[in-house]
């Protein structure tokens, strides 16, 4: 028999961040529809469906430890493996987690 095509799964994401004086601001350049567009390091990647206000694409991918442990992880960033990253979370479930994502000031609220 034939296997029925997977469709491809949306995530809706809404990111809030706190800043030095605890006033909750939203992360306009990762919040919107992220769809899923193929496997990267044997997970689903997802792919912003518009561009940020500077033109760039944004993913939400993982990457495993083959390069070294500090890298493993879910990231949010400009294309798969990149040097412009935003947020991190080391979870290693099968899809992008919904809490515990960090940046380089700390812990950050996401809702996906």
């Amino acid at each position: 028999g034939q296997q029925a095509k997977k469709e491809p799964r949306m995530l809706t994401v809404y990111v809030t961040q706190t800043d030095a004086d605890d006033n909750e601001f939203v992360e306009g350049s990762l919040v919107g529809e992220y769809m899923e567009e193929g496997v990267n390091h044997n997970k689903p990647y997802f792919k912003r469906l518009t561009q940020t206000v500077d033109g760039s694409d944004m993913y939400i991918y993982f990457w495993d430890n083959r390069d070294a442990a500090d890298y493993h992880g879910w990231w949010f960033g400009t294309e798969l493996g990149g040097m412009q990253v935003f947020l991190r979370n080391r979870s290693m479930l099968a899809v992008p987690p919904k809490a515990g994502w960090t940046d380089q000031t700390g812990t950050v609220q996401t809702h996906l």
